[in-house]
């Protein structure tokens, strides 16, 4: 049997606000409301049904033809209720992946936050939350950022005890390059809040002979 304890500390914890990467959207800002007992909510514009699908446009210029899953009755205050379209979308929170997860389509443009995680797929998370907190979870690309970073500097170091004219040498480069390269595309995916500040242009250590060795054994293949 799992003690008190330890079930509370291995349950994912989220803060009222979260960041989450919706398949085909991005990263989207999200608010946790454990008492919303319904499906989340993803902000919408000019929804246009066609027969059992649904066309509209949504947060980071991203339009969508989304096959309609269920037709839901929204309670939205004041005895007033509004009829909202459902489909699912592929999510990713932190580091764990969820299929067809549902959101009703609704017009959020007076929130801050684009989406509204409900009660059910807080549940499916089996997660706890703490309202005196936001952004509890670590962006899983910012941990595959820091891993590329650290490989990175493993190979600038066996780099330096290579011979600038050997072939190993080349491949070694090459690496640190394509880890470069996956770097600066998972940056490009970052809210704005978690993009790194510019670093200043590093120093190029590579002269003139090495480069030009370089490009030979890269053009030969």
């Amino acid at each position: 049997m799992v003690s008190f304890k330890a079930f509370y500390t291995e349950r994912t914890t989220l803060g009222i606000i979260e960041d989450i990467d919706i398949d085909g959207i991005g990263i989207v800002k999200a608010k946790v409301d454990s008492g919303n007992q319904g499906y989340n909510v993803l902000h919408a514009s000019e929804i246009t049904p066609h027969d059992d699908s649904v066309t509209f446009n949504t947060v980071n210029g991203k339009s969508f033809k989304k096959k309609v899953v269920e037709k839901v009755k929204i309670h939205i205050g004041s005895g007033h209720k509004e009829d909202r379209f459902v489909v699912t979308f592929n999510v990713k929170v932190g580091s764990q992946f969820f299929s067809d997860i549902p959101f009703s389509l609704g017009d959020r443009v007076d929130n801050e936050e684009p989406v509204l995680l409900g009660e059910p797929f807080i549940r499916q998370l089996d997660a706890l939350i703490d309202v005196n907190k936001s952004r509890v979870i670590e962006n899983a690309d910012i941990k595959k950022i820091a891993q590329l970073k650290d490989d990175i500097k493993k190979l600038w170091i066996e780099f330096e005890d290579l011979d600038n004219k050997s072939v190993t040498t080349y491949y070694v480069k090459r690496e640190i390059d394509l880890k470069e390269a996956e770097i600066k595309k998972l940056e490009s995916k970052l809210p704005k809040h978690l993009k790194p500040p510019k670093p200043p242009k590093p120093h190029n250590p590579f002269t003139k002979e090495f480069k030009a060795a370089y490009d030979a054994v890269d053009r030969a293949g």
